[in-house]
């Protein structure tokens, strides 16, 4: 580089729908090139330097599997390879890409909206779906339009696991469908479109950059999980006061703790954050039913930034707030001690690479398994039949990572 400005751009792009017992392996692959965009050497070397670097890393996933046996192409025009993931756990082999190229400051965010050549999408004949996205952009500007028919669905899984920054979505979506952001870790800021009507399961889930979010009067329907896990959110402001919003703690959450005093292991959902609403509103009761904090907004125009730094909240209730996130650190502290003893950490139905604790890395671990990439002992066995039928197979690993999701709240799931 020679000390202009830059964005370096590194993504692997997931171009076929996968299934739910297998999204842990992509966010496995993800994490393992987002090292590389990371690393700091990568991001001040040169064109050359980076190609080697990329190699370097191919080698390596080839060496653990994830690459299927073939060549890996290469680009020298876009500085982009070309590969295809081994399937996993029934998994069909999905085509990645991955870009390494400098992006010269005119292909940076300004404003514009991004080209159509960066997202797959369906033509359904009166509209568009966006079904794909090749991180070539960190600033995303959805178009409103894609073969002269307006843009209205943004599809399963669109942007999953994406580097990307910021979104704006134009205002012909309608709809965010399962999924469809679900792990965008370093988004920042979204824009909704003043017509959408639908955030769906998942949506936006462990999108763990993501502080506030101001959901226009538009939005009829938040579904289950829509904002779980994101846990740096600290403000979510619902304009519409008849909101559906789906009853479960996990709906609008920053993550949760495990409870495994019972035979059961559990997850207890939490958000330390405000929910802003209009008195009486469904926000209202949704906030109160889990015994989350909620302030009261005036007018369609007050802001998120506005209410938080008015002093609308009585000292009275200000306390009561404080005591209450007490409370939740308390429960927390106690759990966490609870689930790391030694004479628990090796049953506890789950925790399947035996660290203690039911993660992300459990399901990546059972599915390593599934695959027959790795070995489970007598105890990890045991704790990866989360359906309790004395086998281990693709169908523990589906549950876990619903379980991951809070689309199921307890594990074992007998059935």
């Amino acid at each position: 580089m020679d000390g202009t400005s830059a964005t370096e751009t590194l993504s692997v792009v997931i171009y076929e729908a996968v299934s739910d017992e297998d999204a842990a392996r992509m966010a496995e692959i993800t994490q393992l090139v987002n090292a590389l965009l990371d690393d700091e050497a990568f991001q001040e070397a040169d064109q050359e330097t980076r190609k080697q670097m990329a190699d370097e890393m191919f080698a390596e996933m080839d060496a653990e599997g994830y690459v299927k046996e073939g060549p890996v192409e290469y680009n020298a025009d876009t500085y982009w390879y070309t590969y295809l993931c081994e399937s996993v756990g029934g998994l069909s082999d999905v085509e990645c890409i991955l870009d390494i190229a400098i992006k010269e400051p005119n292909q940076v965010y300004s404003g514009s909206e991004t080209d159509a050549s960066c997202f797959t999408y369906t033509n359904h004949g009166d509209s568009i779906e966006i079904t794909g996205f090749d991180n070539s952009v960190s600033d995303v500007v959805i178009p409103s339009e894609m073969e002269d028919l307006p843009v209205t669905t943004i599809g399963n899984m669109a942007f999953f696991g994406s580097s990307i920054i910021s979104l704006v979505m134009p205002n012909t979506v309608t709809v965010i469908d399962d999924y469809a952001f679900m792990g965008c870790e370093a988004l920042t800021d979204v824009t909704f479109s003043e017509n959408l009507t639908t955030i769906s399961f998942a949506a936006f889930s462990n999108c763990t950059s993501l502080s506030e979010v101001t959901l226009p009067q538009s939005v009829t329907s938040l579904e289950f999980s829509a904002f779980s896990k994101c846990t740096a959110l600290t403000a979510v402001m619902i304009l519409n006061a008849d909101c559906e919003i789906y009853d479960s703690a996990s709906t609008i959450s920053n993550g949760s703790v495990l409870d495994a005093s019972s035979e059961d292991v559990q997850q207890i959902p939490y958000y330390n954050g405000t929910i802003y609403g209009y008195a009486d509103s469904t926000a209202q009761t949704y906030a109160e039913t889990y015994g989350f904090t909620f302030a009261a907004i005036e007018t369609p125009s007050t802001t998120i930034t506005t209410v938080a730094t008015t002093e609308t909240i009585t000292t009275t209730a200000s306390e009561k707030e404080t005591s209450t996130t007490e409370a939740k650190t308390t429960t927390s502290t106690e759990i966490t001690t609870q689930s790391t003893t030694s004479s628990e950490r090796n049953s506890m139905i789950g925790d399947v690479n035996l660290d203690g604790s039911v993660s992300l890395a459990d399901s990546i671990f059972l599915n390593k398994y599934v695959a027959g990439l790795v070995d489970l002992s007598d105890i990890a066995f045991a704790n990866a039949d989360t359906n309790a039928d004395g086998y281990v197979d693709a169908d523990d690993a589906l549950v876990l990572l619903k379980f991951q999701v809070q689309l199921v709240n307890s594990i074992p799931v007998v059935k």
